[in-house]
This record gives structure tokens, C-alpha cells and sequence, in this order.
């Protein structure tokens, strides 16, 4: 199912009864299917990390606010409920050199 389903942009579930009304397949074959095998199409999904914490400007604008002194790295932490473990690790994972580490 999952060819037609991208080409006729309808959900495997939708054309399973669509089949059903068409005479293409019996109820008791669309009912036998089980919805696990239907779930996004039939195709398998990429194990994906969740995102980032924070857009990337906002975490630029912090990075600058700790460069520029108008902001303490024990304060920034305060703010966004992280250590200071956690806030380097956000810059690294926005790939923007730590304030406090150069």
C-alpha cells in the first residue's frame, strides 16, 4: 500500500476502505489489518533525536548578552532551568563557542 498511498495522497487507512467500497478487497480482509501495519503509510520512520533546546537566534542572543557582560552565566542558567553543564552543552549543540570558554 504505501506507493499508492504517497501517489493517491491519502492515508493507508483511508484507501483500506476506499478498497472495502470498491469491491477491491473483502471486510474481512480490511479487518484483518492491523492498524500497527497501516501507521504512517506502511513506511518505517528513522529514529530521529529530538531537537535542540532553544532556537539557534535565541541561543546566539544569550551567547552574545555572556560575551558582552549584560548577562552572568550563573543567571542565564537561573533563567532557562539549566546547570552550567547544561548551558555549555547548549551551545555546543547549536555549534556556537561557549561566552566563557574562549
Amino acid at each position: 500500500m504505501p506507493c499508492q498511498t504517497h501517489t493517491l495522497r491519502v492515508s493507508s487507512s483511508a484507501l483500506r476502505w476506499r478498497l472495502v467500497e470498491l469491491g477491491e478487497i473483502s471486510l474481512a480482509t480490511a479487518r484483518d489489518l492491523p492498524e500497527s501495519a497501516l501507521h504512517n503509510n506502511g513506511l518505517k520512520t528513522a529514529e530521529k533525536s529530538p531537537p535542540a533546546l532553544f532556537s539557534h537566534p535565541f541561543v546566539e542572543v544569550i551567547g552574545l548578552a555572556l560575551e558582552q557582560g549584560r548577562l552572568s552565566v550563573n543567571r542565564a542558567g537561573a533563567l532557562l532551568d539549566l546547570s552550567v553543564e547544561d548551558l555549555e552543552e547548549l551551545f555546543v549543540a547549536h555549534g556556537i563557542e561557549c561566552p566563557w570558554n574562549h
